[in-house]
């Protein structure tokens, strides 16, 4: 598997430097918390986006995979390679999906349209999980 994501120290030289333009002046409006999680206001909603250095993008793949290499560290995001997938209980993928694939939104909706292809997903990380263990 490959992913990237921000590089917290992208973030806290483009804060320090407090570019605001007078586009984002006006749709934009965030802080970036102690837990280096951000909070924007875009266009009228919140959205939460967690930064993350090697050191702390490390540890947290490596809950989930064997092998990991986090590379690309002078740009703007951080890319790792993730290898060896860890076999978690059926539970954890079960919640997982159910929080991605079935997210809350304002007063309490869900659309509940997920269970196929949560379902779908958990026959094949079962299969895959089972081929881990030969």
């Amino acid at each position: 598997m490959c992913l990237g994501t921000r590089s917290l120290a992208r973030e806290l030289r483009d804060e320090q430097a407090k570019r605001v333009t007078s586009q984002t002046a006006t749709t934009k409006m965030s802080f970036l918390d102690d837990d280096n999680v951000e909070m924007n206001f875009v266009k009228g909603k919140w959205q939460k986006l967690r930064f993350h250095t090697p050191e702390t993008l490390e540890p947290l793949l490596r809950r989930y995979f064997k092998d990991v290499q986090v590379t690309d560290l002078s740009g703007s995001n951080l890319k790792a390679t993730c290898r060896r997938p860890i076999a978690l209980p059926k539970e954890e993928y079960e919640k997982a999906f159910e929080e991605e694939f079935n997210m809350p939104y304002p007063n309490g909706f869900r659309h509940d349209r997920h269970l196929e292809l949560v379902g779908n997903l958990i026959k094949l990380v079962v299969e895959r999980n089972e081929s881990l263990a030969n």
